[in-house]
């Protein structure tokens, strides 16, 4: 598994500012967490979505590529940073 943190570097009230992803060894994400511009919370995994989102159909590219495209800021979060932010934006929401 992969966790990763992106921040978008260019304002949006359509895309998230902030995403927490896991994704399989395919790359293909099996859970994910927006946090959009206004500060509400999107996410999903292999059996919920809530807000405005869905895993995507197609693999996440590696870091160096998010970066060369110039829109995002990805780093890579261990298991437990991502447990802890869905743990709290998902579980706690009260929503999953």
């Amino acid at each position: 598994m992969h966790y990763l943190y992106i921040e978008s570097l260019v304002k949006s009230d359509f895309a998230p500012k902030i995403s927490y992803l896991e994704l399989g060894e395919d790359r293909y994400e099996t859970r994910k967490i927006y946090i959009m511009e206004d500060d509400s919370i999107a996410y999903a995994d292999s059996t919920v979505e809530y807000g405005d989102t869905g895993l995507s159909d197609r693999p996440i590219p590696e870091i160096e590529v998010i970066h060369r495209q110039g829109f995002d800021f990805a780093k890579e979060i261990t298991k437990e940073e991502f447990e802890t932010f869905w743990n709290k934006y998902v579980l706690g929401q009260g929503n999953g």
